[in-house]
């Protein structure tokens, strides 16, 4: 397998005071959202969460395997679990993600020598819509053990490669109810 896809549904979503991955877009909850676009974009999605309450939606579920790291761990899951060279990694919570966007950054993987492809935005690379080797799987396990659980941090480890000149809007992701309801009201 070249390539599969992961949907990052396991945080606390505590700033939001409930679960972001339900919440609603165009009536579909993100997490459906963020899965649909994966599952056509690399031809397979898995959500990283908890299967007993995102086994709903009937895609597989894997639960990270060392909880409470936060994206990096979630990471280090998939790459855990994967049989594929490049694995597309999404958060949940990113409402205007589409498939296309996720097929360009794939298509980018041609080539590529980088453990890392990740979107460069006005805040830099964009590690939480990004496709990673599955080789990274070492240096994202050594970041661990070492502490350094910021994925921002991760991908100078991993020599990401960036990918300019796409519209930033596509990875902007709600974190609270005062982003939600600004994201809600600026459509």
């Amino acid at each position: 397998m070249r390539e599969a896809g992961f949907v990052l549904a396991g945080g606390r979503s505590s700033r939001m005071g409930r679960d972001k991955a339900l919440l609603r877009h165009l009536g579909v909850p993100l997490v459906v959202r963020a899965a649909a676009a994966v599952s056509s974009a690399a031809g397979s999605v898995t959500i990283l969460g908890d299967p007993a309450f995102y086994g709903r939606f009937g895609w597989p579920v894997v639960p990270d395997e060392q909880p409470d790291l936060g994206p990096i761990g979630g990471l280090c899951t998939a790459l855990e679990h994967t049989k594929a060279e490049w694995n597309l990694l999404v958060a949940c919570d990113m409402p205007e993600l589409s498939a296309d966007l996720l097929r360009e950054l794939i298509r980018r993987t041609h080539r590529c020598r980088s453990l890392c492809i990740a979107p460069l935005t006005e805040k830099g690379l964009e590690p939480l819509c990004a496709v990673y080797r599955r080789t990274a799987l070492p240096e994202v396990r050594k970041a661990i053990a070492g502490g350094r659980l910021k994925m921002r941090d991760l991908l100078p480890l991993l020599d990401a490669a960036p990918v300019a000149g796409l519209d930033p809007a596509w990875f902007r992701n709600v974190n609270t109810p005062a982003e939600w309801a600004g994201y809600r009201h600026s459509r």
